[in-house]
C-alpha cells in the first residue's frame, strides 16, 4: 500500500507572500493607530527643517504626515 508522506504546504513564494502580507498588516495597524500623531509631529518638524536649510526634507516629512493621517481617517471611516 502506498502511503502519502506529509510535506510542508507551499514553497518559497508562498511563504514569502505570507510574510509580506503579515508585514503589510502590521504597517496598516501602525498607520491607523499613529496617523494623527504623525501629522501633528510633521506640523512641528517641517518648519524647523525648512529653517535649517532642508526644504526638500521638510516637504517630504509634511507629505508623509499628511498621507498617514489621511489613510488613518479613511480606514477608520470604512469600518
Amino acid at each position: 500500500m502506498h502511503r502519502h508522506t506529509s510535506r510542508a504546504r507551499g514553497g518559497f513564494y508562498s511563504q514569502a507572500s505570507h510574510a509580506v502580507h503579515q508585514s503589510l498588516q502590521g504597517i496598516d495597524g501602525f498607520v491607523r493607530r499613529y496617523g494623527a500623531q504623525a501629522k501633528n509631529a510633521a506640523i512641528m518638524l517641517a518648519p524647523m527643517l525648512a529653517k535649517a536649510g532642508q526644504p526638500a526634507l521638510a516637504a517630504g516629512v509634511a507629505a508623509v504626515g499628511q498621507g498617514m493621517d489621511g489613510y488613518a481617517t479613511l480606514r477608520n471611516q470604512l469600518e
